[in-house]
């Protein structure tokens, strides 16, 4: 009895040393197994159409090509069918938990249909989340979610949280996908070890790759990367988050890494950028662009507000005589007397409806920074855009500086 006691603490740690040295992480042990009972109420159910209808409306659905989609619908069904997932208070998963789950996997594996699938045995889903010690569901928990390989009976399983799933697809723009990212680990592991190199990874893709993805797990986090900084935990999350990116925000996954961009539309038969590029991101440049430029003049209106004995007048040059521009500032270190001023403001807002007069808001050293006519919106200052930009680039990460300041100066002119 010792000694065989003796003979597997001496595997396991001849395993461990073995995985450090080759900076393979390997997930912990298997979680006890759910009652029978449980397991008995969640066998796998066939797709109904509910679940059909809900699958068609998955954001990533649209750039897959005719041949592609059907076998998305095919592995999602597939998967509905084959695959057991299991809520751990009891509570039936709903038709949206389960459509978003089973096409998260098929999305995957579309542009591949002769991958082996489905690539897990069970989901188990949770209301809270899981530790990080033990992974077991905690109040004070912060995993979303998590990969499993039981070496016992070699089954795999995705453990989920509720909540997370449905988050991922609320906001399909932030580079942050539960499902995607956990199922992709379906794709690179080897009885538990996710070493980040895909096991159906083609021959020739090989020496490439893993050059790719050295360069990736190093860069992670980055300003000039694409991938998030939880890609620095091992190079089976940064191929994690590399899918997670590839699907999220292609466009900007291409520009900044396209090494692994290339790569990864190489292994899974998919280009999603392509089709953003063509089909949606001239629509969605221009939308931000003008909902940035209608918060910004909506702020300049709100801040600018006339009140009495803050509005004063002068003339500018070239439009004539009589006063004809305004100023409201809120300060009043102006030379004329206050009886003029009040007799100039007056004579202003009765000329301003006939004549058009000019506002001028936002006084620097007594000068008007900001002049538009009166009735109409304010202008647009070339000063202006270095912020507007900013505030762009926060929105779309992608986009170029020359790009974003273009896409803006339009949205300004159409908004004026």
């Amino acid at each position: 009895m010792l000694d065989d006691a003796r003979t597997s603490y001496l595997r396991r740690m001849s395993r461990r040393l073995k995985d450090k040295v080759r900076g393979v992480r390997r997930l912990p042990p298997p979680l006890p197994p759910i009652e029978k009972s449980m397991r008995a109420e969640t066998k796998p159910v066939g797709p109904d159409a509910a679940e059909r209808a809900a699958l068609a409306q998955i954001p990533f659905l649209r750039r897959l090509t005719g041949p592609q989609r059907q076998c998305f619908f095919e592995l999602s069904d597939r998967f509905l069918a084959t695959v057991t997932i299991t809520p751990l208070d009891g509570t039936p998963p709903t038709t949206e938990e389960r459509a978003l789950i089973a096409g998260s996997c098929a999305l995957l594996y579309a542009g591949r249909p002769d991958w082996p699938f489905p690539p897990v045995d069970h989901v188990f889903l949770s209301n809270a989340n899981f530790d990080e010690t033990d992974l077991r569901p905690s109040p004070e928990g912060r995993i979303h979610g998590f990969y499993q390989y039981s070496r016992r009976n070699r089954q795999k399983a995705v453990w989920f949280v509720r909540a997370a799933v449905k988050r991922s697809y609320d906001n399909t723009t932030d580079g942050l996908n539960v499902p995607i990212h956990e199922f992709a680990h379906t794709l690179d592991s080897k009885q538990g070890a996710c070493d980040g190199i895909p096991t159906n990874l083609p021959g020739d893709l090989m020496m490439p790759w893993l050059h790719v993805l050295k360069r990736a797990f190093e860069e992670a986090g980055e300003p000039t990367s694409a991938l998030r900084g939880y890609g620095r935990k091992h190079k089976g999350e940064t191929f994690a988050v590399a899918l997670e990116a590839f699907f999220e925000r292609p466009i900007e996954l291409r520009r900044r890494n396209p090494e692994i961009y290339v790569l990864l539309c190489a292994i899974l038969q998919q280009d999603p950028a392509d089709y953003d590029e063509q089909n949606e991101w001239p629509q969605r440049l221009a939308g931000s662009a003008e909902q940035i430029i209608e918060q910004f003049l909506t702020s300049l209106e709100k801040h600018s507000r006339i009140r009495q004995g803050k509005l004063y007048w002068d003339r500018l040059p070239g439009d004539g005589p009589g006063p004809q521009v305004m100023f409201v500032t809120d300060s009043g270190d102006w030379s004329e007397p206050a009886s003029i001023r009040r007799l100039a403001v007056e004579k202003a807002l009765r000329r301003a409806p006939r004549d058009g007069a000019l506002v001028a808001l936002t006084l620097a050293d007594g000068k008007p920074e900001r002049v538009w006519r009166h009735g109409r919106r304010p202008s647009v200052l070339p000063w202006d855009y270095a912020e507007l930009t900013y505030r762009l680039h926060r929105q779309l990460p992608e986009v170029g500086s020359r790009e974003a300041v273009t896409a803006l100066q339009q949205a300004a002119d159409r908004l004026r």
